[in-house]
């Protein structure tokens, strides 16, 4: 490792030079997470730069530290896109429940839709179901959810989170929502 790479202050190339004498070992990192050409390359791209944000921490690592370092970047970056993954798969369920609630055909989906919602309504605590209820169906933003529930839009947004994965759970056969709210 050069001492030019490892010195605070180093001149603006330092990055550069930081992925230049760990490419080789990013790559290698990756390809254990994800076979996927494509989201290897995701994660290269995000991980350096949540490097460059970390850039001051990075100058001062030394010797393994910048390898240890460069991978746990990597695994929190692809721990990071996996919630994310299961997160928009959970809302996307619940978004076609709720369009699916809001017509009025007899189609197959429909009906499931509606049973589905139905099912959510009854087996999720009152809280629970009104926030889906006011995001997914009447459209509020975080924002008015937030003012309507009392608490903040941040904590909108983990609940909701929280609920998504709670009412998939219910409607794959997951473990049970507990009662409540």
């Amino acid at each position: 490792m050069s001492t030019k790479l490892n010195h605070p202050g180093a001149d603006d190339g330092f990055l550069a030079e930081f992925y230049e004498q760990y490419r080789g070992y990013l790559y290698y990192t990756v390809r254990k997470f994800t076979d996927s050409p494509q989201d290897q390359e995701d994660i290269v791209q995000d991980t350096m730069l949540r490097l460059l944000r970390n850039e001051e921490n990075l100058r001062q690592l030394r010797g393994n530290q910048a390898a240890t370092y460069l991978y746990l970047t990597v695994r929190s970056v692809f721990a990071d896109r996996q919630s994310r993954v299961r997160e928009q798969a959970a809302e996307d369920h619940v978004l076609e429940l709720a369009q699916a609630s809001r017509e009025e055909g007899r189609t197959e989906d429909g009906l499931n839709a509606k049973w589905d919602a139905e099912i959510l309504k009854q087996q999720l605590p009152r809280r629970d179901w009104q926030m889906l209820e006011l995001k997914y169906i009447t459209g509020y933003s975080d924002q008015e959810i937030a003012a309507e529930m009392g608490c903040s839009a941040g904590s909108v947004r983990t609940l909701l989170s929280r609920v998504r994965r709670r009412a998939k759970s219910l409607l794959t056969g997951g473990t049970q929502a507990g009662k409540g709210g």
